[in-house]
Formats: C-alpha cells, structure tokens, sequence
C-alpha cells in the first residue's frame, strides 16, 4: 500500500502514474490537509509528453480537457532594459558552420559588424514572437533548427480530468484532515492518524504536503536548506483575466519585470493566468495588489491571492519510506523550467526506482544523488535569469552576492571562451543556456580559434542565409490560433 497525502497538483500527479503502471499495489490518496492557494496556469517543458505517454492519455485529449495552448517560449520585455525583447524558446538556435558552433560565429561576427537579435536564428522562436505554431514534421526545412515546444495549462481543468480518471483506475481517495504521524522504532513513518482517529498505514508514503513538509521535513526531521540569499522571490500574487483580443499570443509565456516584482502571464484558450512575484522585503502585499494593476492590464479583485513561497530544498528527497514531491521538497520562488516538471521527474524516477519487498538503501541514496544534483543544476538556471535582470531591479543578482561555484564556474567559462562546462546529467540543455546568455547580450570575450582563418563576409553570408531561410519557413505557418482551432475541429 501507498498513501499520497496533501491536497494540490503534486499529490493529484503521483497517483495515477503509479495506478496506471504499478496494478499490483493499492494507492490511496488522503486530502489531508488544507489546501494552499494554488496557480491558475501553468507552463511545462517539452518533458510534458513523457507523463502523458504514462497516462495513456493523448496530446489532444490533455489540449481540449485543460484549455491548453502551446508553448514555444518565454518571451522576455524588458528584463535586460526597457526596450530590449527576447523570445526565449525550447527549440534550437542556428546550426554549425564550418564546424564551428554556431554562437562562436555569431561572436565573431559581433566584433566585426552588427549582428540580428539572437532569437532571429531559431524557427521556434521567431515563429513564438509572430503567434505561429507548427509540429516540426508539418513545417521543417532540411538544414534549419528544430521546433520544441512545451504547454500552457489550465491547471484546475487539468486536476479535474485527473480525478475523474485516478478514480478510473480504482485509486481510493478520502478526505480528512491529518491530526498527527505516529513512527516507527526505527525512524520510519509507521501511521498516519486522522483528526477523526482513523489509523492510516501503508509500506510507503509519499509527502505532497506543500512547504510545510509534514511528512518528510516535519515527522523525519529532514532538513531544508534555504537559497533565499540567491533567490529573492517569496511572493507571488496569483489572479485570471480575459485576454484583450488585441494582445492574444498563445505561443509565449510573458514575463516582464516590473519596478519591484516580475509579472508573467500565461496564455490560454480562455483567459490567462496572471502571477506578480516578489520579495516581500521590498513590496508589501498591499502595494503588489496595486502594482498588479497598473502592470498587469486587469482589474485585481478580493479572489486575487497571495501564495507564500520558500526557495530551497530539503536535503533529501527519499528517507526511509517517504518520498517528497514538489514543495514538500523543493522551491525555486519564480518558476523558469517548470516546477510541474520537476514534479514529473521526481515520480517518474521513483517509479523507475520502486521498491519491490523492501527499500534497498543504495537505491535510495541513488535517487537522492541524482534528485540533489539535478536540482541544483536548475537552481542555477534560475540565478542565470537573475544575473542578467538589469541591475537596478530588486530581485536581480549583484556583484556582492556569494553564488554557487558550479554556477560562477559556468559564467567564467563562458565568458572566456563562449563554451560551457557539459556532462551527461545536465537537466537543461547547453543551447538553453547559451541561447539566454547570448539573447540577453551577455557575450564571450573570445571566439573559437579556428574561425580566425575564415573570412568575415563568408561567415556573414551563412548567417544571413540562414536567417532568411527561417523567416520564409516561418511566413508559412498558421497563427497558433488558427492551428488550435482547425485541431479542435478533428476531434
């Protein structure tokens, strides 16, 4: 038996993954606890077809049940200065030339003339700031960077289709709140007791309790270790909007710094999911209400809430019979990669790593290793966005902040020589990474040597050729709507 409790979408997830592929063990999800304000909309990364190949559930079952959209990229207004637009997308940027990769030639090109916006050099991109979109196997040109996408959710659509289906699979679901943990002599969970003096056991638990942590933090002691020094957000101001019909993009996150906080809005097929995030060293929660406001062309009203948020982890993720999942783990305030997939892989991993008659501690100290060590790859993917906010802005990274040594050792490359340090467990790939850092003009100071003997203008026809190519390519497509539509259509 497992018992996942907690009353959010990271116990909603859990359940009918392990139902659907583990039919010899009895689930049983316990909405023991009260429920914490939750996001209208999320975003996910391109991983998100991986929990929905487990499912059983097709992409366009999950587009018409969520009132989902695709997401091409985050498109970033302002964040490195006022007028200063990016399209920051899944898909990739350029391709080698001459074997050389393509951000080395760009910075070559740069030191020599004026060279596009980096985003001019991925279909995914320019095809997310016009609207467009298209699966890459309906518009692919030979020679040209790939499309990738993630989705745009309506998240209490999705939770809803979700229950419907946990019961489905015959997951047991009961409702009362939890009085207290009841352990074992040798430090593992051994009951849950309700506050009705039901007695719960089961062999596992899972913890989906939110910041609190009542299982793994608060009943097993497990530790949290606080990035709030690094990661400034600790509020985040959550409402909805109809989207003024003017300004419908489906294909781009929004995410747009404002005086104290950065507001990010989430397109979907009806309305959009609106979040100032914050720190409330800065802004009070009644001056991000009015904040709100004026940025976030909508009126804010008493159903706006204010979600308290904790950057950091725990210092494990699986202790004896109890796995963690999403904030009962980890926090990373203002959500970059997808917080909804790191929840994914979290469970999935587990599931890969499911004890059969008992916890083999090598296992566990295994999934620990690699839980740890992914997330601390995407904290510092996090501080990269930080790091290239304008300095003037409250929650931007500055010189006199102590930064992680994986994460300034990455940065120093870098800037001498455009490469990055790469081994095979990176979670965010490197055109991620370069593409942030060139799309935000945060350029080497050194090319690849091997590009000294080509000639500039050889290097500036290539460029100029491929981005010529992409813009024809991307002319072709339809307007993400339009694509939405006609797909709705066949179903």
């Amino acid at each position: 038996i497992i018992i996942i409790l907690g009353n959010s979408s990271a116990a909603t997830l859990p359940a009918p993954i392990l139902a659907k592929n583990t039919r010899e063990i009895e689930i049983q999800l316990l909405d023991g606890v009260k429920a914490e304000p939750a996001t209208i909309a999320e975003s996910s990364a391109p991983n998100f077809n991986n929990l929905l190949s487990l499912l059983g559930i097709s992409e366009q079952q999950f587009i018409l049940n969520a009132q989902a959209t695709f997401k091409l990229a985050n498109q970033f207004h302002g964040w490195l200065r006022g007028s200063h637009c990016f399209n920051h997308s899944f898909g990739w940027y350029g391709n080698r030339i001459l074997g050389a990769d393509f951000n080395q030639v760009t910075t070559k090109l740069r030191q020599h003339t004026d060279v596009p916006g980096f985003d001019s050099f991925s279909v995914s991109a320019m095809a997310a700031g016009l609207g467009k979109f298209a699966f890459s196997n309906d518009y692919h040109a030979e020679n040209l960077p790939s499309i990738d996408y993630g989705i745009h959710f309506n998240l209490h659509s999705f939770l809803h289709f979700l229950s419907g289906y946990v019961q489905q699979l015959g997951v047991k679901r009961t409702k009362n709140l939890l009085s207290h943990v009841e352990m074992a002599d040798d430090g593992s969970i051994d009951s849950l007791i309700t506050v009705q003096g039901e007695k719960l056991s089961a062999d596992f638990y899972i913890d989906c309790t939110g910041r609190d942590s009542l299982l793994l933090g608060k009943a097993m002691g497990v530790s949290y270790n606080d990035w709030s020094s690094l990661i400034k957000v600790d509020r985040c101001l959550i409402s909805a909007s109809n989207y003024p019909e003017k300004k419908v993009n489906y294909s781009v996150t929004s995410i747009q710094p404002t005086p104290a906080g950065v507001l990010r809005q989430i397109p979907l097929r009806s309305g959009r999911g609106v979040e100032l995030f914050y720190s409330s060293a800065t802004l009070s929660d009644e001056r991000a209400h009015e904040e709100f406001k004026l940025h976030g062309d909508m009126n804010v009203d008493d159903s706006s809430l204010v979600l308290r948020l904790s950057p950091g982890r725990r210092n494990q993720q699986w202790e004896k019979n109890c796995l963690a999942i999403g904030d009962a783990f980890s926090n990373l305030g203002f959500d970059f990669y997808s917080s909804f997939s790191q929840v994914i892989d979290g469970i999935i991993r587990f599931w890969d790593y499911f004890p059969s008659n008992s916890t083999v501690q090598p296992m566990v100290d295994e999934y620990n290793r690699i839980s740890l060590n992914e997330l601390d790859k995407i904290r510092d993917y996090h501080l990269l966005h930080f790091f290239l906010l304008r300095k003037d802005h409250p929650l931007a990274l500055q010189q006199t902040d102590v930064l992680p040594e994986s994460f300034s050792y990455k940065l120093k490359l870098f800037k001498a020589s455009g490469r990055l340090p790469w081994r095979d467990d990176e979670v965010i790939n490197m055109n991620q990474w370069i593409s942030l850092l060139l799309g935000m003009e945060y350029w080497p100071d050194r090319y690849d040597p091997s590009l000294d003997s080509v000639p500039v203008d050889v290097l500036t026809k290539s460029v100029a050729k491929l981005g010529s190519a992409i813009n024809e390519l991307v002319s072709l497509m339809p307007s993400q709507k339009a694509y939405l539509s006609r797909l709705i259509n066949k179903s």
